[in-house]
């Protein structure tokens, strides 16, 4: 499916946003993921969390040598907000259908104290939605994930496979 016509209300080009949005609907992202902070947070700490996070999720989906496992799991990180207040961090993550179950039982107690975000984050809140993508409608998460994007804002955007130590 391809989206071709959208509203832009930043200095985003059309383009630039339409591409991002056909890329995320082709990724087949079955899961999305907000994490808040609730606190002032510069975006080089909250990737630091979020890195952890990803971590500390795809050890309890695969077992302690899941860096050496070609299934880890995927995702796009979008950062939003401003550092000194209200910063966000959307997600849409790739997630096998063996261990869906799994993923979302390790993120939807988000609010417990004993939960994987609020362990490195304990004001913060992890909101699990199981929509768009899993219902087949990749393009209206991807729509919204986007709609803050700016041709010089992709700093703002991060993939897991970054997280990857190199060879």
């Amino acid at each position: 499916m391809s989206y071709e016509k959208i509203s832009t209300t930043k200095e985003a080009s059309p383009f630039v946003r339409s591409g991002w949005i056909n890329f995320l609907d082709d990724q087949e992202l079955t899961h999305g993921l907000t994490f808040q902070w609730n606190k002032a947070m510069s975006q080089v700490a909250a990737l630091s969390d979020i890195k952890h996070f990803h971590g500390m999720i795809d050890r309890r989906l695969l077992g302690p040598r899941y860096l050496q496992k070609p299934d880890r799991s995927f995702a796009v990180f979008i950062f939003e907000g401003d550092e000194n207040r209200n910063l966000h961090c959307h997600s849409l993550w790739r997630i096998s259908p063996e261990r869906k179950a799994q993923f979302e039982g390790l993120v939807s107690q988000s609010q417990d104290r004993h939960s994987l975000w609020k362990q490195i984050a304990p004001a913060g809140s992890c909101v699990l939605r199981i929509n768009g993508p899993l219902n087949g409608d990749g393009i209206a998460a991807a729509i919204y994930l986007t709609k803050e994007i700016e041709m010089r804002s992709t700093d703002r955007i991060v993939f897991s496979n970054t997280f990857l130590p190199s060879h």
